[in-house]
């Protein structure tokens, strides 16, 4: 991947570790020895990450043993994801895993206790819903809306680990079967178990690859780590197995695929219809102006019409649809920035009319993109695919 980066010069890669999220995670490494030749600038640049990475990952884990203790305490489970779940059983070096948020997994029981509690906590909603039925479906679909508290990191609530992908009702009950307790100051937190942890690294890797043109190396650094020193706590036998009962193979596969190829790492029963992806993707994300950009605006609206699956009926599923179209007025109000005082019988006409507006733009970016390579593909005597 290095060649990826055009110049891997120490500026170069320092900015890449910083756009990547791993510029604290590489001077964790300070003790390997190219490390040690690093010019003054970058290397004071990947210092700074480190400690500022340390300081917010104290008060990171203080916030979640005030969350851990509340939830405790209405007899409810929370499972770390993601970075959280890194920090509490991957990386010694509390500096080594960049934090951005909290991502804690709630049983599909709990979802009618979160808020009252967290309001109780002293959080408040970023954000407003579209209807009730979009508060369920998006928990079902990825989380909540973020939650935020003066002098925390943001808190998202989850109800799902497959990013819409697979089954996930499936994944969630075998996920909290399976899940491993961490003992904390007076709580307990839990995690994915190992195979599970790498399903979902993979699956949100690519979530963000493919919805932000970019996805961060700090996932796949977290499932290097767990096929390096962890190797040995993985059944993969069940790692494949589990994969297919939650259909996401072929994305595992891609990924895992990548990790073999590139850091040399031991995956057992890879399929053999897995392919890395490319080195260049991986550091750079997906180019301006590919139609997989192009494609993200009506993708994302289609993904949220997608959604209603999760809504148990279709009176709510069509209650849900309406929402979008006609948002509740707190939601409509936030997206315009509007005050109180201001009449919505205006934007209610209106935000139809925006939601169409957008998402044919975005049709017309995806099929210009189109065109554009057809035609270059005709100058050029090739024929197009």
């Amino acid at each position: 991947m290095a060649a990826a980066a055009g110049d891997c010069s120490w500026e170069s890669l320092a900015l890449l570790c910083q756009e990547h999220e791993l510029a604290g995670w590489l001077w964790a490494q300070r003790r390997l020895a190219p490390l040690a030749s690093a010019p003054s600038g970058p290397a004071a640049r990947l210092q700074t990450a480190y400690l500022s990475q340390v300081a917010v990952n104290s008060l990171a884990l203080a916030q979640l043993d005030e969350l851990a203790a509340a939830f405790a305490a209405r007899g409810l489970r929370v499972a770390a994801l993601k970075g959280l779940a890194a920090l509490l059983w991957l990386y010694p070096d509390i500096g080594s895993r960049a934090l951005g948020d909290l991502d804690l997994l709630i049983e599909p029981t709990a979802l009618s206790e979160i808020h009252p509690l967290l309001l109780e906590l002293g959080y408040t909603r970023q954000g407003a819903y579209c209807s009730p039925e979009d508060e369920r479906a998006r928990f079902h679909d990825s989380h909540l809306l973020p939650y935020w508290k003066p002098a925390c990191l943001p808190l998202e609530i989850h109800g799902s680990l497959l990013a819409g992908a697979g089954d996930d009702g499936q994944a969630v009950r075998e996920a909290w079967q399976r899940a491993v307790p961490v003992p904390r100051r007076g709580a307990t937190v839990w995690r994915l178990a190992p195979e599970h942890f790498l399903l979902q690294a993979a699956l949100h890797f690519l979530k963000h690859l493919r919805a932000d043109g970019l996805g961060p190396l700090k996932d796949l650094a977290d499932m290097s780590v767990v096929l390096g020193r962890r190797a040995s706590d993985l059944d993969w036998q069940e790692l494949w197995r589990t994969a297919r009962r939650w259909g996401i193979v072929r994305e595992a596969a891609d990924v895992m695929a990548t990790l073999r190829h590139y850091g040399g790492f031991q995956v057992r029963l890879l399929p053999p219809s897995a392919r890395p992806l490319p080195a260049d993707l991986l550091v750079r994300g997906l180019p301006r102006g590919c139609p997989s950009r192009d494609s993200l605006t009506p993708r994302g609206y289609l993904a949220r019409l997608r959604m209603a699956r999760n809504l148990p009926d279709a009176r709510s599923r069509l209650r849900y649809w309406l929402g979008l179209v006609f948002p509740a007025s707190a939601n409509l109000r936030l997206r315009y920035r509007l005050p109180e005082s201001r009449c919505l019988a205006p934007y209610y006409v209106w935000h139809p009319f925006a939601i169409a507006g957008r998402f044919l733009l975005g049709l017309a970016a995806l099929a210009r993109t189109g065109l554009n390579r057809r035609m270059r593909a005709i100058a050029g005597g090739v024929k197009p695919a």
